[in-house]
């Protein structure tokens, strides 16, 4: 299998995380993550669509007021 790039701590606008898929709030947007491929197979980054629409807290209380 491939190997997942993790985004950082460092990178995390936000402590609120998806419902899910479990990583950071993505609102207003689709969750990607980066694969890096075994050399054998090329060696090369991929991004992959993980999560469709987020589900974190703030979302689910911005749904709730309207």
């Amino acid at each position: 299998m491939a190997e997942m790039i993790i985004e950082s701590p460092s990178t995390k606008t936000t402590q609120t995380c998806c419902q899910n898929c479990g990583h950071t709030s993505h609102c207003g947007g689709s969750k990607y993550v980066t694969f890096k491929d075994y050399a054998i197979d090329g060696g090369e980054y991929r991004e992959v669509k993980i999560c469709e629409h987020c589900r974190c807290s703030e979302c689910s209380n911005k749904g709730k007021k309207k």
